[in-house]
């Protein structure tokens, strides 16, 4: 699927749907003990009940993940109706995602995908063919999945078309704990759809996570979470991949009202070649986030600056190999401010962000009989946006109105304007009408846009046309 160089832009129609609270979610008293209510954030940027939030949200909790047959984050995916997660070729997931979202392409960059909220770029899968990785971190890590179905341009900008996916990682435990997991599982190859067979048969998979965590100092609260996968993918000659994953946060109380927070993400993986090969791997992955925030609070307002760094080095293919031999780096820096203010009817928020993405690569071919040709590739892309929103209580608190614009400046496109309303009525104390129109548009990934040089397929040379 092609885009042309320019943003594309959707009228999002109004829909409607109703919705039916589970009373599991409501609070309730066991033995001494209060079974609180989920609280939500991605459909409006600021807390509610799952029950309250006025835009459309599915959750895959904590609970949900340990208790489905689910390998990864996209076998997870499957449970929220309107996305398709199909053509999973290995269970870590190096080839072939296609993930949809309502008939778009997530990995195609049709909807986002945020980590505890911030853009993700790149990992395994996202290069040649590929976007944006649903696949960034083992399940192992998740707290929580936010899903929001719909345009949400307004609040993220470009590539929340479809709608928005955002995982939330492992909190700082409010007591000393530790957990240790593994699984090991076997799955068998059939005959390929032409009659042929494939070698090895029998595959194996496995997994491990261990993880302590606690309060640490004075106010202050620590988690250290480190996770192996590997699998022996559906190729006909197994081909095992592996990822080592580590990940840490660490939580500070200032004051009743001043908070900050750190965390790192860290990875590695790659994909084993079969015995005999010249080159080892031919899929190489190493990836490094930092995050940091600080936060006010009170009963009238709160106040969050948030920083974030994310990049990839990353190598497909290996010298000599028919298809090219790529190397490099993708990444990007984030900043965001956001300033929420809480009034009787009124909840207003606002916020600026800023960022920029990079791209950075050599791309070797080697025909047969000819000369090696190089191409390398150093680009960036620059977003600049701001945001306001107003969630507004009318007719006894029964209605609630959230109108919405942001404006974005693209370093390639200029600026675009994306406004969306959406509405949630109670019928009645167990039903509610929910019903949002808006504008979102969709730019070009930087993958798409300069991840397109000539790369050999075969015996023939192809092109990305963004």
């Amino acid at each position: 699927m092609c885009l042309p160089r320019k943003m594309k832009r959707v009228l999002l129609l109004p829909f409607l749907g109703l919705c039916l609270p589970l009373p599991a979610l409501a609070a309730e008293y066991q033995t001494g003990a209060v079974q609180l209510e989920e609280i939500v954030v991605t459909g409006t940027r600021t807390p509610h009940t799952l029950a309250d939030v006025p835009v459309e949200t599915h959750v895959i909790t904590r609970e949900d993940l340990d208790r489905i047959p689910s390998q990864n984050i996209i076998e997870a995916l499957k449970t929220i109706p309107g996305i398709n997660t199909s053509m999973l070729d290995e269970v870590i997931g190096a080839d072939n995602l296609r993930a949809t979202m309502r008939g778009l392409q997530l990995n195609h960059g049709y909807g986002l995908v945020l980590i505890d909220g911030r853009r993700t770029h790149g990992e395994i899968g996202a290069h040649g063919d590929y976007g944006i990785s649903l696949n960034q971190i083992p399940l192992s890590m998740v707290e929580r999945i936010e899903v929001v179905k719909g345009g949400a341009s307004a609040l993220y900008g470009a590539d929340a078309l479809a709608g928005v996916v955002n995982i939330i990682t492992r909190r700082v435990p409010g007591q000393t704990s530790g957990t240790v997991g593994t699984t090991y599982g076997r799955y068998r190859m059939l005959k390929k759809s032409d009659g042929s067979r494939v070698n090895k048969p029998s595959r194996d998979h496995y997994r491990a996570h261990a993880s302590v965590g606690g309060p640490a100092l004075e106010n202050s609260g620590y988690h250290l979470l480190y996770s192996h996968e590997a699998d022996e993918g559906i190729g006909v000659d197994p081909a095992k991949t592996k990822r080592h994953a580590m990940q840490g946060k660490w939580q500070t109380e200032l004051t009743d009202h001043l908070s900050y927070d750190l965390g790192v993400n860290l990875s590695q993986s790659h994909r084993e070649l079969a015995q005999g090969s010249e080159a080892r791997y031919d899929r190489e992955y190493d990836s490094y986030r930092f995050s940091g925030g600080l936060s006010h609070r009170d009963q009238d307002r709160q106040i969050n600056l948030r920083g974030y760094r994310y990049w990839q080095d990353f190598v497909t293919g290996f010298p000599g190999f028919g298809h090219g031999y790529r190397h490099g780096e993708i990444g990007y820096d984030q900043a965001e401010l956001t300033y929420t203010r809480y009034l009787k009817r009124h909840t207003i928020t606002t916020g600026l962000e800023y960022l920029h993405q990079r791209l950075d690569y050599v791309s070797e071919n080697f025909p047969d009989d000819a000369d090696p040709s190089t191409l390398s590739i150093d680009e960036n892309v620059r977003t600049t946006s701001f945001f306001i929103q107003d969630e507004i209580q009318l007719l006894d608190y029964r209605l609630t109105l959230v109108p919405g614009v942001r404006v974005e400046d693209h370093s390639t496109f200029g600026a675009e304007i994306n406004p969306k309303l959406s509405a949630m009525y109670w019928l009645a104390s167990a039903t509610t009408l929910r019903a949002s129109a808006g504008r979102s548009f969709k730019s070009p990934t930087i993958r798409q846009l300069y991840y397109s040089d000539m790369y050999l397929h075969g015996d023939r040379y192809r092109r990305s046309y963004p």
